[in-house]
């Protein structure tokens, strides 16, 4: 059976709450590492 890793919560609407300032101010290179730390698989 496949272990999975629960990520908090918090943890993680805080890094699309960064993610969406991000965007927002139109900082793409800071919104593009957000995206890729959100996304990782």
């Amino acid at each position: 059976m496949k272990t999975e890793k629960v990520i908090p919560y918090d943890l993680v609407a805080t890094k699309m709450n960064h993610w969406y300032v991000a965007i927002k101010k139109n900082w793409v290179g800071r919104a593009e590492k957000c995206e890729k730390k959100l996304c990782k698989k």
